[in-house]
């Protein structure tokens, strides 16, 4: 799976009837591959959405696909508090203490993920949050 993370200014919208919207984002890729050869290729791809998805809810095409998001926030997650390390090293900072929020917050959103995957397996990355 190749996790793309869009940003909302390159998304085209497109309302095609009362019931759908569709964005549309062209992709391009290039690539040298080892033996110097140069590849170049883009194409528009149309990603669609029923009107009821609320503009702050996620959206998943299936279930595979909400847990490599999931997977993606944990790991985002642990590298953000892994380079703020040093200014949470005292406990009573406000550092600290909006990352203990922080961390709550998303120790709730990863258990309801865990639920919706049906993977409980994930429990191992839920006890490195936990710690």
């Amino acid at each position: 799976i190749i996790l793309i993370e869009l940003n909302n200014q390159l998304l085209e919208d497109q309302q095609d009837n009362k019931d759908e919207i569709q964005f549309a984002v062209k992709i391009e890729m290039s690539f040298e591959d080892r033996d110097g050869r140069w590849y170049e290729h883009s194409q528009k791809v149309v990603l669609k959405c029923e009107e009821d998805t609320k503009e702050d809810q996620d959206y998943f095409d299936n279930v595979q696909i909400r847990k490599a998001i999931l997977i993606h926030r944990y790991i985002k997650i642990i590298k953000q508090r892994i380079e703020d390390d040093p200014k949470i090293s005292d406990s009573n900072s406000i550092e600290s203490t909006k990352w203990k929020s922080k961390l709550k917050k998303f120790i709730e959103y990863f258990k309801y993920e865990m639920i919706e995957c049906d993977d409980i397996k994930l429990k191992n990355e839920l006890t490195v949050l936990q710690k």
